[in-house]
């Protein structure tokens, strides 16, 4: 079956799309404003130690993350003006659908931007090393992990300057540490005082020091 379109009305319709376009752009530019204003504020607050706070943003969030924008934009597009309407004793002939669905959207926006925001500042890493670093091991055995870890450290950009130390070096060591205390050419076993306490539970070890 065939259909055939007629699209002699699209022409004459232009402008009034072109002024609907307009409108959309302006509905998307202050849900995006104040959805991230909003969105970072809510954010703070359900990171707050202050439990009225941290509620609060979480209800918040977590309604308007539970209803569809769909409703949320016929709530704010039909049922707010006319309570604003009554309740500040406005005039009939006063719009304030446009004005309250931005109100909505920018609303409902802002949810997910606390979330966005509040799941970024906590992948942030607690105590995150900065500025000038010492890394500091008991001995370069091989110096595979050791070297491992130093050039993984240096791709950290917030890390001006890396020097590494050790107490001894081995022979056999691919990596020398800016500072150690002694080689081993011959790259002997080296017996920790440790390692008496490797196979131990901690019960067995309360137990040596009490005893």
């Amino acid at each position: 079956m065939a259909y055939e379109f007629d699209w002699s009305s699209i022409p004459g319709s232009l402008p009034f799309l072109a002024e609907g376009m307009l409108v959309s752009l302006e509905i998307t530019a202050v849900a995006l404003v104040v959805g991230m204003v909003w969105g970072t504020v809510l954010a703070l607050m359900r990171l707050s130690p202050v439990a009225p706070l941290r509620w609060f943003a979480t209800g918040y969030i977590n309604l308007f993350r539970s209803v569809p924008l769909v409703m949320v934009l016929l709530w704010f597009f039909l049922i707010v003006p006319q309570l604003f309407t009554q309740l500040f004793n406005l005039s009939p002939a006063t719009d304030l659908r446009l004005t309250s669905a931005m109100v909505g959207f920018a609303l409902f926006e802002s949810a997910y931007y606390a979330e966005i925001i509040r799941a970024g500042i906590q992948s942030v890493p607690k105590g995150q090393l900065a500025g000038r670093v010492l890394l500091v091991d008991d001995l370069a055995d091989s110096g595979v992990t050791l070297r491992a870890v130093v050039d993984r450290l240096r791709a950290m950009p917030a890390i001006e300057e890396l020097r590494s130390a050790v107490i001894w070096v081995k022979g056999v060591s691919s990596y020398t540490p800016e500072y150690y205390v002694d080689t081993l050419p011959t790259s002997p076993w080296i017996h920790q005082p440790f390692e008496a306490y490797d196979s131990m539970r901690p019960e067995a070890i309360r137990k040596r020091h009490q005893g």
